[in-house]
């Protein structure tokens, strides 16, 4: 069974999102952190606008991990799985993206550190990324980083 929800969630605290599916939200605004996770194979997670003005927006999933919107965390931005694809990406400390496959940064990734991409597949960089000298991006190939 899956999770499929149109609207906001608004929250002063941390929201948890739990399904034996897939996951979707349309949009997601708080002042805590924010967490999806997906454990079953081949399940992912696919979300519009997620804010966490105070917290860390994280997203995890086996499968594919899409963010169709902005995702702006008070802390860090966190996502892993199969496959990452962002729109813009904005935090006050790390943007942090691993994939087994392939890593696809489509929007702006703004941050005031570091933005650090692993991939086992390949990466793609089609917005710009700031601070310019803090983008560290490595594909990786049978557990070696290149």
């Amino acid at each position: 069974m899956g999770v499929r929800h149109a609207g906001a969630i608004t929250s002063v605290n941390d929201i948890r999102v739990s399904a034996n599916g897939e996951v979707t939200l349309a949009a997601r605004r708080g002042r805590g952190a924010m967490s999806r996770s997906r454990r079953r194979r081949g399940h992912g997670v696919s979300t519009q606008e997620v804010s966490a003005q105070q917290g860390t927006v994280k997203v995890s999933a086996p499968g594919r991990v899409a963010l169709n919107g902005v995702a702006a965390a008070g802390q860090d931005v966190v996502l892993q799985g199969g496959s990452v694809s962002t729109a813009a990406v904005g935090a006050q400390r790390d943007v942090l993206a691993t994939a087994s496959g392939d890593v696809t940064l489509n929007g702006a990734v703004q941050t005031q550190r570091d933005v650090v991409v692993a991939a086992g597949g390949e990466v793609a960089v089609k917005g710009t990324c700031r601070p310019p000298g803090m983008c560290r991006l490595a594909r990786r190939r049978t557990g070696r980083a290149r």
